[in-house]
């Protein structure tokens, strides 16, 4: 079969779906419209669409940064490429299956009425919950409706709740398995993880917190992986290593390639996401793939991944004391990590595994 995957740019939480789908013969191509920083193309490279000259005559007026491209709201929301050029990548190809990220976008629109031009299926790639309070979202209907479009979320949510969109799959995020087993804390000292960018929204702050208030019990080393994208916060979080005389326990990393970043879960015993607003983080399964405990703030909707107590704990987001509660439950005894860690390594091998992921995929396309 011909996929043809469309976003904004190729992020690697779809790295492995779109390899185990070549793995089995399928001819897959990327459409997006600019290429990010942290990019890794081992199973494809994409093609780039750039923008229509249209949105950029828009884009100077309407965008509120005054016409730059950041890569805001705005600029995700209502940027799309040149029609005539995204019209002759559908009929060259003419694919079966397109997969879209987000529904409600200008890009979206476009891409999915030239999926149904070609007569393609179309799936939706999204992130918000399968259960939750909202009975029903619209867009998910009516694109079920219109375009007899699949949508797909990998956001479990709260199965109390009831879900009236029957074309609403839950289809998690997956990652092949990097080790079998690992050695863990060397030495005897825990070494703990953080990958995000620089924001206040990452909760790295939080972590430090959590951090001054266990070091002098507990010997631990924490490396803070990402890229600077709010100057003010970075400062801050440098002034309070500093303070709080950190300075030999925290690593900052920066600008890594993602290729380095998952060598670098190898050198780490725990992850801990402490961040907020996180509708689907796809690090905590790479972190639970190479063998770590995890622990993530109860704002992240892949925290379902985590299994309290059994992998890893979700503490109260913003919360630095409970979340050094959490953290000493794991390093006050070295057999807790190294039960941890095996358990993470079962969940991945059983449950997010790109096996598992094509498997399922083929169930709701209705091809097994």
């Amino acid at each position: 079969m011909k996929f043809i995957y469309c976003a904004p740019r190729y992020h690697t939480n779809l790295h492995f779906q779109i390899k185990v789908l070549r793995d089995h013969g399928h001819e897959v191509h990327f459409l997006s419209l600019y290429r990010g920083g942290s990019e890794y193309y081992d199973a494809l490279e994409p093609d780039i669409l750039g923008y229509s000259g249209l949105f950029l005559f828009l884009n100077r007026f309407y965008n509120p940064p005054g016409g730059r491209l950041t890569k805001n709201s705005f600029e995700l929301k209502y940027g799309f490429p040149p029609l005539f050029k995204l019209f002759r990548y559908f009929f060259q190809i003419k694919p079966d299956v397109v997969v879209i990220k987000n529904i409600e976008s200008v890009y979206s629109v476009f891409t999915t009425i030239f999926a149904r031009l070609f007569g393609a299926r179309v799936v939706f790639l999204i992130q918000i919950p399968k259960f939750r309070s909202k009975l029903r979202s619209e867009s998910v209907h009516w694109v079920g409706k219109i375009f007899s479009a699949i949508v797909l979320t990998p956001v479990w949510g709260d199965s109390q709740f009831p879900n009236d969109n029957h074309n609403l799959f839950y289809l998690p995020f997956s990652y092949p398995l990097a080790v079998d087993k690992r050695e863990l804390a060397p030495g005897g000292t825990f070494r703990l993880m953080c990958v995000g960018k620089f924001q206040e929204r990452k909760g790295q702050l939080v972590l430090l917190k959590a951090l001054s208030c266990l070091v002098a019990r507990y010997p631990l080393k924490l490396t803070l992986v990402g890229q600077t994208d709010e100057s003010k916060y970075y400062n801050q979080l440098l002034a309070y290593i500093r303070t709080n005389k950190l300075e030999e326990l925290v690593t900052i990393k920066q600008d890594l390639p993602w290729e380095e970043v998952q060598s670098e879960y190898l050198r780490h015993d725990i992850f801990i996401l402490p961040s907020w607003l996180e509708s689907a983080a796809y690090s905590p399964l790479e972190a639970m793939a190479h063998g770590l405990a995890v622990i993530t703030s109860d704002d992240n909707g892949t925290k379902n991944y985590i299994v309290e107590g059994e992998n890893g704990y979700h503490f109260r987001v913003g919360d630095g004391v409970e979340l050094a509660q959490k953290i000493e439950a794991i390093v006050q005894n070295s057999g807790t990590l190294t039960r941890m860690s095996q358990r993470s390594l079962e969940e991945v091998r059983n449950k997010y595994d790109p096996e598992q992921f094509y498997k399922q995929f083929r169930k709701v396309l209705g091809l097994s």
